[in-house]
């Protein structure tokens, strides 16, 4: 998930304090209710590092009930 969103938002333009959400099944997520959080890390101005998780939602997506 992290390589489909540097697709988008490149390396070199990220900064500190950026945080990603993203629960797109056709850019790196396992379906819909899959939800991936994650930040860059940075050491000395550069980004060493992703730090996120990754979570399942049962309820996204789901018809309305009763």
């Amino acid at each position: 998930m992290i390589a489909e969103v540097l697709k988008t938002y490149l390396l070199a333009t990220l900064r500190a304090g950026d945080i990603f959400i993203s629960n797109d099944p056709y850019r790196g997520g396992g379906h819909l209710p899959d939800i991936g959080m994650f930040r860059p890390v940075f050491y000395d101005g550069k980004c060493v590092a992703f730090t996120g998780c990754m979570i399942h939602h049962t309820d996204v997506g789901a018809v309305s009930g009763q």
